[in-house]
């Protein structure tokens, strides 16, 4: 068990720590009246999920930041079409076998953590209960339709993506919010005051 906290801390505390000294960057070169402007209301930003080309991009004022390459439903697992809004960020989650799908028939639940958990570090929920945003460890599918309606992606992305969306969506967290968490094992659900759009098309 130790081991697996290990895997997962070097997992999150990348995206994280990334994310955090950037910001800390940003506000020592910048005045803080714009420091408190930021952090007072920041930006706004809204998802768009590209089902042809399997990736997702976030956007900020009408502006791509970053696209990420994902991987939605396959077959007669379609991800839904259509606007959404995020609004709950679950990190270390659980997984269950969905109990009627005969893909998952044979398989057990996993606790957060597990190697074989699919659900890796985090869930980004956008038409609950059955859709969200979550890592995978089959990099080799990303770019390409694989999941079972879901949207899979790279588990740091992921991560690094749950983080902006909470920012965006009004709820910051400490580095040490996500160390005690994934230190402890926790499921932590986030629930966000606003929240965010995302908008899936062909």
């Amino acid at each position: 068990m130790h081991a697996i906290k290990k895997s997962i801390a070097a997992i999150v505390f990348l995206p994280v720590g990334g994310i955090l000294i950037n910001v800390a960057i940003a506000e020592y070169v910048r005045p803080p009246s714009a420091i408190a402007q930021e952090y007072a209301d920041p930006p706004p930003i809204s998802l768009r999920v590209r089902l042809l080309e399997q990736t997702l991009d976030l956007q900020q004022d009408g502006n791509v930041v970053k696209t990420y390459l994902v991987s939605a439903g396959r077959g007669r697992y379609v991800t839904p079409k259509g606007t959404f809004r995020v609004q709950k960020v679950v990190w270390n989650p659980t997984w269950t076998p969905p109990p009627e799908a005969k893909w998952a028939k044979g398989r057990t639940a996993k606790e957060p953590g597990h190697p074989d958990n699919p659900m890796k570090l985090v869930k980004i929920f956008f038409k609950e209960p059955d859709y969200y945003i979550h890592g995978t460890d089959q990099l080799e599918q990303l770019g390409e339709a694989a999941s079972h309606g879901c949207l899979r992606m790279d588990p740091l992305e992921a991560g690094e993506l749950a983080i902006r969306v909470m920012q965006a969506g009004g709820v910051r967290r400490a580095m040490s919010w996500y160390q005690t968490a994934i230190e402890k094992g926790e499921t932590r659900t986030v629930r966000l005051p606003r929240p965010v759009v995302i908008t899936i098309t062909d």
